[in-house]
Parts: structure tokens; sequence; C-alpha cells
């Protein structure tokens, strides 16, 4: 029989472990293969029970299909997977769902793309405009479509809800009977019911297209395009970009202002181009890819580092952010940005680590509204998937949960799932982690330490100009190992049995600046 105080040590430690278990579970690092079908998250948001309402995207059979999904807040349980828009009519399927809201009396507003096949194969295919509405269980409230598809092709890339119940609907437009790219940007005006009540054609000398729309607190409305540009490299023809951006007349979408770029930045689609917002910290803000090449070696144009920027009511430029690769290599791009309770900002996307022989991993860095970045984290679950993170809800506790998807290049055909990660206000998926607040780097400034050689097969060198501390972490952000780091050369050993993969070392020096650069660990 145990005594009083081996039961109170032993009550102690089931509440120990049954606290350490509920602290894990409040971390997520989950794929969800639902079934044959090849799935993704595009959208998520945060229920009132603490569940994931996630709208999403499957491919099966040459058709996709819009998904809205619930997930529990642990992650394990799903409790719904919805196909809640295929096919119209034969050969018919949804693209892509474009910039998907919530949006009043818990509904969801759907920006619609239509695609199905010309009779004549030279000519592509037919893309029909729409919008759709949904319930809060993804029931479909209500579906229009617009396109005259014996006259355009149409993609919608956005929608915004106005005050009078009425709806903006934005994309692009070009001539169906043609196998060139002459797109307009075009943007709809129409009632609760989506019936249009006028539209309105934007163009520049270039494509063009609406990435995003919104109605500003002034009432205007704010238009963010974005312009092709062809460019060469070397052998290779490109298309850059370019970011146009324009507030009109909420009563008939007539240009009040506008301003375009064409040199200095750029972008690919919804991975930049002609994003913009209104900030809750006055002006507005944008990301998109800075058009800068690599000097050594020559590198493709979409691996321009990506970019955050503040701008004012003039469209002019008044800070710039650019998530620049680090040593190591990396190549960045954001896929969305939301602006935070704090007024703060979280961004996502993906990121490959060039010298590593793994593919593409998730990244999401939280910046804070003056612009520092408190962390900037990368997220995976296996080297052979590429991760995609293309969406973020806040969480009450400060921390953020992620949707994308996860593409499995083992197998061929390759597969996707749907892919959440859930991690703390610090960026971390493992409780406890050290924050991961990085130092801002110029362009032309240098990491002051070198690790080599990198790859390593556990055993490398150290080439530093300060003393500090160097800090291992795993990309789940657990400590591996921490190591003394003086001026000149220091030799050192990882710990034994570590898997092989891309890992943090993270240099603090001696008054408190701190670098990261990615460790490649192949034995």
């Amino acid at each position: 029989m145990m005594s009083k105080i081996q039961i109170l040590i032993f009550s102690m430690l089931l509440k120990m472990i049954a606290a350490q278990d509920l602290n894990a579970q409040s971390y997520v690092n989950k794929l969800y293969d639902f079934d044959t079908t090849n799935d993704w998250g595009h959208t998520i948001f945060l229920q009132t029970d603490g569940s994931y309402f996630i709208l999403g995207q499957d491919f099966n059979n040459n058709q996709s299909g819009i998904t809205a999904n619930i997930i529990s807040a642990d992650g394990n349980t799903v409790s719904q997977k919805k196909e809640v828009y295929r096919q119209l009519a034969a050969g018919s399927y949804p693209g892509t769902g474009g910039r998907q809201k919530k949006i009043r009396n818990n509904r969801y507003l759907i920006p619609l793309t239509v695609v199905s096949p010309q009779p004549n194969p030279d000519y592509g295919s037919y893309f029909r405009s729409g919008l759709a509405v949904l319930d809060s269980l993804g029931d479909t409230v209500f579906t229009k479509l617009y396109t005259d598809s014996s006259k355009y092709k149409e993609i919608i890339y956005d929608c915004y809800l106005m005050p009078d119940s009425g709806y903006l609907v934005a994309g692009g437009r070009n001539a169906v009977h043609t196998n060139k790219t002459n797109y307009k940007g075009l943007l709809y005006r129409t009632n609760s019911k989506g019936e249009i009540l006028w539209e309105k054609e934007y163009t520049n000398a270039n494509d063009c297209e609406i990435n995003s729309v919104q109605l500003t607190k002034d009432g205007d409305i704010l238009i963010g395009i974005h312009c092709l540009e062809l460019a060469t490299l070397g052998q290779d023809a490109f298309y850059k970009y370019r970011p146009l951006f324009i507030l009109a007349d909420s009563s008939n979408g007539a240009i009040k202002k506008y301003d375009i770029y064409t040199s200095g930045y750029a972008g690919g689609a919804l991975n930049g181009g002609g994003n913009i917002f209104e900030d809750k910290n006055g002006g507005y803000f944008h990301w998109g890819q800075i058009d800068y090449i690599y000097s050594t070696p020559l590198e493709h144009p979409y691996n321009f580092p990506p970019y955050f920027a503040r701008i004012d009511t003039d469209f002019q430029f008044t800070s710039t952010k650019v998530f620049q690769p680090v040593l190591g290599g990396s190549h960045r791009w954001i896929f969305s940005v939301e602006q935070t309770s704090d007024s703060g900002y979280i961004m996502m996307g993906s990121a490959q680590i060039i010298d590593s022989a793994g593919g593409y991993f998730g990244w999401a860095a939280r910046m804070n509204k003056n612009g520092f970045v408190l962390w900037d984290n990368y997220y995976i679950i296996d080297a052979a998937f590429d991760g995609y993170l293309v969406d973020a809800a806040e969480l009450p506790d400060g921390g953020f949960v992620f949707t994308g998807s996860h593409t499995d290049n083992s197998i061929q055909p390759r597969t996707q799932d749907m892919w959440i990660v859930r991690v703390d206000s610090n960026g971390c998926i493992v409780p406890g982690c050290a924050p991961t607040t990085v130092k801002e780097i110029s362009l032309k400034e240098e990491v002051p330490i070198d690790i080599y050689p990198n790859p390593t097969t556990g055993n490398f060198n150290i080439s530093s100009i300060a003393s500090g501390k160097l800090y291992i972490y795993s990309y789940d952000g657990r400590l591996i190992a921490n190591f003394e780091i003086v001026q000149g050369i220091t030799n050192m050993n990882l710990p034994d049995k570590l898997n092989s993969g891309v890992y943090i070392a993270r240099f603090v020096t001696t008054d408190n600046k701190t670098y990261n650069v990615r460790l490649i660990y192949q034995p």
C-alpha cells in the first residue's frame, strides 16, 4: 500500500503527464488524405467551438471541386468533407476558388472560375466567371455565372461583400476565339442576388488582371492589378507581373487615382503582382517579388526574393521588407498576407532550400505593426514532400493555424493532401521551443559566420568573425545541440542518431545579434 506522500507524488505526476498531453494536443502538424482525390486547403476559419472550417479543393479524374471541411481543434477528427461545387456540365470544372471570405450571417463568399474545353483545342478552354455563397455548413445558398462563353474567357480572383449586400466580383477578361493573351482587368458590381448592376474594364499596354478588390473606409473601391511584361533571361522567356494600383468611384468604377510600377517590383499572379489591401495602421499593404537577379549563380526570375511593403494613400512605397535568401540558400514565395488583431502581419508561403536534396517547405513569418520580424519559421512533415502554406487563422492565445497542401514526390503520379499546421505565438509546433526572432539584414550585409562543409556528414567547422553561441534546432523547433563559438575557426560534431535533413543553426553573438543559417545533415 502506498503512503500518503507516495500517493501525493503519484497524483502530481499524473497531473504533469495530463498537462503535457493537453499541451501537445494544442499543436498540430498533420496531413489529411480524405479519399482517392488530391486535396488541398485554400482558406481556414476558426469556429466558436475551436474547430476549423476549411474551404479547399480536390481534383480527381480531370475534374476539380470546391470542398468544405470541418476538423477538430486537436486535428484528430474530421467531421465533414463536403463537395459543395463540382461539375456544371459535361467536361466543366471549377478552377481556382480565388480569395474566399467569411461574410455576414456566418456565410462564405467564393469567387468562381469555371473551365470547360472549346471545340477548337488551339484556343485552349472556356473560362466562365462567377461567384457562390455558402452557408455555415458549406451548402450552396446561391451560385451565379456571368460570362458569355461565345465572346470571352473570364477568370475571377476576388469578391467583396458591399454594405448594401451586393458584391464586387473581380478578375480578368480575354477574347475567347484566340490563343493570345490579351486580358483586361474586369470588375462587376452586382445586387444581393448576384445580378450585374454595372461592369468596368481596366487595362494598360499589357495584359492585366485584378488580383484584389475591397471597399475602403472612405467609400472608394481599392483595386490591385497585375500587368504582364514579357522579358528574357538568357534563353528563357518569362513574364514579370507588374503592380497597378487603382482607387475607383464606388458608384460606377471610374478611376479616381492610379499608379503602376514598371521596374523594381514584380510578382506572379496571386503570389504578389497586384495585391493591395487597406492597412489598419494607415495607407495600404502589398506584397510581391523584388525585380532582382542573383549574380552568382544566375537564377530563374521566379526566384526573385519576396517583399512586403507599406504604401501611402498616394500609392508610394514607404517601407519595404525583403526576405532575401539566407546563407545555405533558400528561395521563398509569399502566397498570402493577413493583418493580425494587434495590427501586425502574418505571411505564409513556401521555400525551397537550394542546396538540399529536399523540395519545398512551408514557410511563415510574423511581423509587428512597425515591420519588425518577430519570427520566421519553416515547416515540413517529410523531406520527400513539397509543402505549401496558403492561409492562416489567428488563435485566441496569439498562435496561428495554417492550411495548405503537401505533395508526395516519392510516388508517381504525385499525390496531394490537405495540410494543417498549428503553432504557438512564437511560431513553434513543439511547445517551449525558442522564439525565432530574426535580425533585419540588408541586401548587402554579410552573416558573420560560415559553416563548412555544408552539407555535412556530422563533423563541421564554424568560421566566425564574432564570438557567441550556436544553437542547432530541428524544423519543428526542438533544440538539438548548442556550442560556444569564438572568433576564428571552431570544429564541432552533431549528436549521434540524428535524422538526415535540414536544420536551423541560430548564431547569437555576445552583443545579442541573431542570425539564422540552414545546416544540411547528410550522414
